[in-house]
Parts: structure tokens; sequence; C-alpha cells
């Protein structure tokens, strides 16, 4: 490993991946709104497997009237005394498939197939992977396990970060900033408000205030969470 990039710590190494995740996605964006729009529809009728999941794990979910679940920012589930935002489990869900579809793009240009297929719908039978016991599942299954991990994730550590008084450095602002500014270049490129794309990426009810919100909310948690493990490897040295 070259020594700019041994010395480089866990959360520059994350902001960078992500910025070039969300740079990929911006660009992938113009061709697959329908597609995620569909992705958003999935998450809609697969959502109730997380009263599954919830089960298995313990976890006190509440879920509200499935009636315009998606389409409405209502809670859609509650962890802990915490809710949990139907826009926000759609931009957990989408958020999903938006990685994975480029996950999927990136390695297929070395000839590798990871499994996923974006161009069937992820709820399609035959269009499956396998879950941490082996067992087939469709890829929304996937992704609605994934948006639910994701979501405990955030949640978790973003509230022990505030304990902390962990906050948001200049830098880590700024990229919040370049972030939405890139989204709102995207839209404008393809005659695209910047909310009716947000709209149209992740779902009704995610604007660009709650767009703020979250990748503020995600990078006080994953940095939280980054700085707490390199506590924690240099306490056992």
């Amino acid at each position: 490993m070259a020594k700019n990039e041994s010395s480089k710590s866990k959360a520059e190494i994350y902001r960078e991946e992500r910025k070039e995740r969300i740079a990929k996605a911006n660009k992938k964006n113009a061709k697959s709104i329908e597609k995620r729009n569909n992705a958003a529809k999935i998450a809609k009728k697969v959502i109730a497997v997380v009263v599954v999941v919830a089960i298995v794990l313990g976890i006190g979910w509440k879920f509200v009237d499935s009636f315009g679940l998606i389409e409405k920012a209502t809670t859609a589930l509650t962890v802990g005394s915490d809710k949990i935002s139907t826009a926000e489990f759609a931009y957990y869900y989408n958020a999903q498939y938006q990685q994975m579809s480029y996950m999927s793009s990136y390695y297929a240009q070395s000839g590798y197939n990871i499994g996923f297929d974006s161009s069937k719908s992820p709820d399609d039978p035959t269009n499956t992977t396998t879950d941490a016991d082996g067992n087939k599942i469709t890829w929304a299954q996937y992704f609605t396990d994934s948006a639910v991990e994701r979501a405990q994730f955030i949640d978790a550590y973003y509230k022990e970060a505030l304990k902390a008084d962990f906050k948001l450095s200049e830098d880590e602002q700024k990229e919040i900033e370049e972030t939405v500014e890139n989204y709102r270049k995207q839209a404008a490129e393809n005659n695209f408000s910047l909310s009716a794309y947000l709209k149209a990426s992740f779902g009704e009810g995610f604007n660009e205030k709650t767009f703020r919100k979250q990748l503020e909310m995600e990078t006080i948690a994953q940095n939280f969470y980054n700085d707490q493990q390199s506590s924690f490897n240099a306490d056992v040295k």
C-alpha cells in the first residue's frame, strides 16, 4: 500500500469512497430514475417483511397503516423510542438498491458477475441472492433487510454521537454541501427541480431539507463509529 494511502484515516477513506459512489450514482441516475421509482414501489410491497425481521431480532418495530406508506412521510416504524419515517426507510432501501446497481456495473466491467441483475425487478423470483444462512432470497428481501440494518446503525450511533457532543467538521459540512449541489446540478441537467429529483430517486416525502439531515446523520454516525473503532483498536494494542 502506498504511503499516502496508508496515512489516511478510516474516516477520510470512507468519505472518499462515499463521494465516488455518489458521483457514479449521479451519472447513472439520468438513465435509471424509472427503475428506482419501481424500487420504491417494491419497498412498499416488501416492507411488511421487516415485521418478520423485527420479530427475529427482538426489536420493537411499530408499523402504521400500509395505505400510502411510501407516498407519505409518516412513521413507518420505531426503533426503541425513535421514529423512522417512511421517507427515511425508502431512502435506506433505495440507497442499497443504488449501491448494488453501481457495484454490479463496476464488477461487470471486469467480467465478474455478483449475481444482481439490474434489468429485472428486485422482487422478481428469478433475481435472487442468498442470506447469511445460505437461504435463497429475492434482492427485494435483501434490500429490505439491509435497510433495516442501516437504519439501526445510523439511529444507534447518531444518538451516541450527540451524547458525546460529536459534531461535523468544516470539511464535512462542505462535503455535504457539495453532495447536495451535485444532486442539484444533475437534476437541472435532466430538467428536474432538486426536490423532484430527490423524490424520484429516494421516494415521496424526500426533499432538500430531509436529504441534508440524512447526510448529516449518516456522516456523524459513521465518523463516530470509526472514532470508537480506532479508540478500541488503540486500547487493545
